[in-house]
């Protein structure tokens, strides 16, 4: 499983992060494999206005110490919110997006890479 909490630097309005989801790992030999992730975050002020971004990932992997992984690998994600002054947290390039005056949708590739610590 994934939880997650944090702060969003990018918004006065929606600063309060949270993030839960599902993961596998896939081996393929002993120093590689195929992480997947299914994830939702919830970005909020917790009063009556949001956003949301929910991801699928592939990350191949790689062990370089008994502890230590590094992974990097594409993303597609929606994100939508219901408060316009967001528009500028939403990436400039898209697959799909819809905006309204009162929400905001896009469709888009993304990335994520890091650093994991096993124990």
């Amino acid at each position: 499983g994934i939880l997650g909490a944090g702060y969003n630097y990018e918004s006065d309005d929606e600063p309060f992060v949270v993030e839960g989801g599902f993961g596998a790992h896939i081996p393929i030999v002993k120093r590689f494999r195929i992480n997947m992730e299914a994830k939702s975050q919830w970005m909020s002020s917790f009063s009556d206005t949001y956003v949301n971004k929910s991801s699928f990932s592939i990350l191949p992997a790689f062990r370089i110490l008994p502890h230590l992984e590094l992974f990097a690998g594409p993303s597609i994600n929606y994100m939508e919110t219901d408060n316009i002054k967001n528009k500028s947290m939403f990436p400039g390039s898209n697959l799909w997006k819809k905006y309204r005056e009162d929400k905001l949708e896009q469709v888009f590739i993304g990335y994520t890479a890091g650093i994991q610590w096993i124990f």
